[in-house]
């Protein structure tokens, strides 16, 4: 895949968990990650605005859409009844 391709599918792919993790934290009401969405989506703003910039590699930009799905999911996923923030390992 090429870099721009790389970036478009990234894009898509971050949009899309922003979308359905902000649907899922309205359900839940969880306002405490309600407020880390929006934080997610304006880093992500500024980001793609001033890509050139930053001088953010592709391998960048996924490796930190990834992180912010997993912090998302962090939130949402509830594996034997407890979130799964506070699950401990």
């Amino acid at each position: 895949m090429k870099g721009e391709n790389k970036l478009k599918f990234i894009s898509i792919f971050t949009v899309l968990y922003l979308i359905v993790f902000t649907i899922m934290m309205l359900v839940y009401k969880n306002l405490e990650f309600l407020y880390y969405i929006i934080i997610i989506a304006a880093l992500t703003a500024v980001a793609v605005y001033r890509k050139k910039t930053f001088y953010l590699t592709p391998h960048l930009i996924i490796s930190l859409s990834i992180l912010g799905f997993l912090h998302l999911a962090g939130g949402v996923f509830y594996p034997f009844g407890i979130r799964l923030y506070d699950l401990y390992i």
